[in-house]
Parts: C-alpha cells; structure tokens; sequence
C-alpha cells in the first residue's frame, strides 16, 4: 500500500507511526525549484546530447513546473529539433525552446503577466480576451511564480546581494516589478493566485471569471501603487 500526503509536521501520528515502525518506507520529496530545476534539466539534457545555455535551461524548467517527466519529453522534442544525440551534442538557446514552443505557449504568458505586475490594467485587459487569451490555470501559476521571483530580489537586497540566474527579460521584469510590489503586496498576490486556482478547480464555480476577476484586481492593486 502506497500512502501519499502533504507536508506532515513533526507531531503527526502519522508520520511518527511511519517513522516507528520497520516494515514502512517513508520518504520526503521536493519539488526542484531555481538554479536545482535549471541544474536538473542542463542534466536530462546532455544525456540527450542537448546542451542547454542557461536562458533555455531556465525556460524549459519553468515552463513544465519542475516536473521532470514533462522536461524528459520536451527535452526529446528538442533534441528531435536539433538532430542531437550523445555522439553528436547540439547547442541550445532560448530561441530554440521558443521555435518549437517546447511545454510553452510561445507567449509563456509573458506579456499577461508583466501588464498584471506593471500595473498596466489595459493592456491586462486586452490580454485576457479573444481567440489568443491564456489558460487561467497556467497563468495563475505563472503569476505565482512571478511574485516569488519578485520576492527573491527583495531578499537579496535585503542581504546585500545581487540576485543572479534567469531568462535576461525577466530579470529586467522583476528587478522594475521590485520597485512597485512590497514583500506584503507580492505575499497577497501569491496567496491570490493560489486560492483562485482552487477556487477555479471546485465544482459550481464562476470557472475563468475568478481568475479574470482576480487578475484584474491585482493589476489595480500595482496600478495605485505606480
């Protein structure tokens, strides 16, 4: 029998009883996230012979979430795209991710979320209709991730470091983004996008209204603060 949980505390009985008993495996996991997901997919690839810059290695793991089931397949993608193979190791950059659209809506949704963190509530507007708007779960997701990156730079200053690593675009993206969310703003946005998703997931919803809502309300939010 396989048991799978969330994050159990020290004082779980469960865990305990895990702990205690020598007929059961326990075993915690992470999800890769930063430099371990880029390092991780640099590594799937060279088995490939697909050699990754970093710009391209950040994308792919951030486009599939740091699951490597999903970076195993889009990595194969690539290395069909680039004729590589362990005996004949290829190049690649972000602008060969983008070519296939590897895991990625070759927007990402990029420009969605730089309108909702810059502020720009028309242009966020203009991006969540018609035939090209964004998947809100992925965009949710995407936002999510956004505000963490954001709060990364606001923990660096803090400690007297630069943040390093990431696509080129987006670290001009965050590093502007840093001068008009707080850590406080960034941590409601996070828990914003996270409650929508569920919110979105239950049955007898408003569905894609919430996330529309609640993107509109965010990019409000940065627009004040401008």
């Amino acid at each position: 029998m396989v048991v799978i949980s969330g994050q159990l505390r020290p004082t779980s009985a469960l865990l305990k009883l895990a702990l205690a008993d020598a007929r059961i495996l326990s075993y915690a996991s992470w999800k890769p996230e930063g430099q371990k997901a880029d390092t991780i997919a640099r590594q799937i690839g060279q088995a490939m012979g697909v050699r990754l810059s970093p710009e391209a290695a950040h994308m792919i793991a951030d486009a599939t979430n740091g699951d490597r089931g999903l970076m195993q397949r889009e990595l194969e993608k690539l290395a069909l795209y680039a004729d590589a193979a362990p005996d004949r190791p290829r190049p690649i950059e972000q602008v060969d991710v983008e070519a296939i659209g590897a895991a990625i809506d070759v927007r990402e949704p990029w420009t969605l979320v730089d309108a909702l963190f810059d502020g720009h509530t028309a242009d966020l507007a203009a991006e969540l209709v018609g035939e090209g708007a964004a998947e809100p779960i992925p965009t949710l997701r995407a936002i999510g991730r956004r505000a963490l990156a954001v709060a990364r730079i606001h923990a660096a200053k803090r400690g007297g470091t630069a943040p390093r690593g990431g696509n080129p675009r987006e670290r001009d993206a965050i590093e502007r983004q840093a001068r008009i969310w707080s850590p406080a703003a960034l941590a409601t946005g996070h828990a914003r996008a996270m409650e929508t998703e569920a919110a979105i997931k239950r049955p007898g919803t408003a569905g894609d209204v919430l996330s529309s809502q609640a993107m509109v309300g965010l990019a409000r939010a940065a627009e004040r603060r401008r």
